[in-house]
């Protein structure tokens, strides 16, 4: 029996200018990231990387559907809102066999202090096996953006290498 094809969604969950985004433009060292319909090579040092397929800039903000723009992948980095849309996006993914890494910006770089999940989101996201929710301060601080990077940078190395993902 054939074994089935794992794939993994790592979410930057967050309000409105929380920096989902800036967290993208760190791990890629860039600027600016747009949303392209094509997988892109995300590094991890000078020789090994793997392919990536970026939806930058919430469903939600965007007033779009992730049915709509999601593509074949192996790793989807994702933006989503805390919102409702945002909770039925992580759903949709989940049912979709994705195992998902949310990192969970709160307080955002916009929000005065810490919010409650009233939304239970992360309640949903903990009760799906395989999936992992980590809380950061996303605080207006490049040291917090860039260690948040660092850590997804890891992950997703540790991942794609279990599943021979990682390429030369």
């Amino acid at each position: 029996m054939p074994v089935s094809r794992k794939k993994l969604a790592v979410i930057t969950l967050g309000k409105k200018n929380s920096g989902k985004s800036n967290t993208w433009y760190k791990l890629f060292n860039k600027s600016k990231m747009y949303t392209r319909k094509r997988l892109r090579p995300l590094f991890f040092n000078s020789i090994e990387y793997t392919q990536v397929f970026l939806l930058n800039g919430s469903m939600e903000e965007r007033n779009r559907e992730i049915e709509n723009e999601l593509i074949d992948c192996d790793i989807l980095l994702c933006s989503v809102q805390y919102s409702q849309k945002g909770k039925k996006t992580i759903e949709y993914l989940h049912n979709q066999g994705f195992q998902l890494c949310v990192y969970w910006l709160n307080p955002g770089c916009s929000d005065r202090q810490k919010y409650d999940d009233e939304l239970k989101i992360i309640d949903m996201v903990q009760s799906y096996s395989d999936s992992v929710v980590k809380v950061y301060k996303a605080i207006r601080d490049d040291n917090d953006t860039k260690f948040r990077s660092e850590d997804i940078n890891r992950y997703i190395y540790n991942w794609a290498k279990q599943y021979q993902l990682i390429y030369t």
